[in-house]
């Protein structure tokens, strides 16, 4: 499969942000840097397919250096193309010094017209099997407790659990296989999935559909690294083919593992190595794989504290004895076999921390 999947598909990006500059400053001059068409514009859920938005966002914690609130809102990108522009808005947005926080998210959007109900049950699934592993490719405020992104789990509830209450509504998507339009899958959708999953959970599925026809990946910290959110896009899209995808499947007794969820997706192995790496850096940040992450079973990891009193985790202290023991110690629940690669990332994030 190739770093860019579903050539055709299309995608769209929120980028949550606070700005020096007021938004109608910052539209204007994001249009100089780009040459792309960027307007400020009052909240709203409209899609475009050539303009990009700036609008407020109430949420984003802003500061006296930065007391702009804005969220970044692409038109339907699609291919290599959309790829590109996307880079030239990031660069742009750092050029304009604009800054990410706790308080920010990123939403991706992909195009959901190609799953049916079955298959967005089935994505559903995957997603409440390794939302631990995902947890821990993303920063505390993006793992357990957020508002904005909320567990897929109820909170006294483990994997299979929810992986059988969704399974209860694939008797609802029959009509699927029937449907003659888009306004009946969406009432086919609305079946399906009411009272299942908030907006506001890790994935997004029928308040996006209904609105916009996609699947929000609600998950991932904001961010203005092009690297970050090019295979974020990537690794969400190979989920969307992994649902469609009719001869995979997964069941209740389904035993993920941080490897298998990588073979199960079919990326390449430079995104797997991008996220091996982003773990173990994430890794030494929180002392622990599974720090404040979603169990599989009930509730969250607590949160692991350095051991040493007064310690302070910073990549550059990962040659600490104490905390490089303590670190080992931990087992992460969903690590998996990836015995073969680990040292080779070990040696290349161990050149990287002797470079700082």
């Amino acid at each position: 499969m190739s770093d860019l999947i579903l050539e055709n598909n299309t995608f769209g990006v929120e980028i949550e942000t606070a700005s020096p500059i007021h938004k109608d400053q910052l539209a204007i001059k994001l249009k100089l840097l780009t040459g792309l068409s960027v307007t400020s514009e009052r909240y709203n859920h409209t899609d475009s397919y050539t303009n990009w938005k700036i609008v407020t966002d109430s949420t984003i914690h802003t500061t006296s250096s930065h007391p702009y609130d804005c969220e970044i809102v692409s038109p339907i990108l699609k291919g290599e193309t959309g790829l590109n522009d996307l880079e030239k808005m990031l660069t742009a947005l750092n050029d304009c010094n604009v800054k990410v926080n706790k308080s920010c998210g990123l939403h991706i959007h992909h195009d959901a017209k190609m799953l049916n109900a079955t298959q967005m049950i089935k994505l559903s699934q995957f997603y409440t099997f390794y939302e631990t592993a995902l947890d821990s490719l993303m920063p505390m405020s993006r793992r357990y407790t957020n508002s904005y992104n909320v567990p897929m789990k109820h909170r006294h509830e483990s994997s299979t659990d929810l992986f059988e209450r969704v399974e209860s509504k694939k008797a609802l998507s029959t009509w699927i296989a029937r449907e003659q339009n888009i306004s009946a899958k969406e009432y086919n959708m609305s079946t399906a999935f009411s009272g299942t999953f908030r907006r506001e959970c890790k994935l997004n599925i029928q308040r996006a559909f209904q609105s916009h026809k996609t699947i929000e990946f609600r998950h991932h910290s904001s961010t203005t690294e092009f690297a970050k959110l090019k295979n974020w896009i990537i690794l969400t899209q190979a989920m969307m083919v992994f649902a469609s995808n009719n001869r995979k499947k997964i069941s209740k007794d389904h035993k993920p593992s941080f490897a298998r969820m990588f073979k199960l997706l079919e990326v390449s192995k430079e995104i797997t190595d991008f996220y091996l790496m982003r773990r173990l850096i994430l890794r030494d940040k929180y002392f622990s794989f599974n720090s404040g992450c979603t169990k599989q079973d009930t509730g969250r990891y607590e949160i692991s504290r350095a051991r040493s009193a007064g310690s302070r985790c910073f990549l550059g202290s990962a040659s600490n004895g104490t905390m490089r023991r303590y670190i080992a110690s931990q087992q992460p629940e969903c690590e998996g076999d990836f015995s073969d690669i680990i040292p080779q990332v070990e040696q290349t994030y161990e050149q990287a921390i002797a470079n700082l």
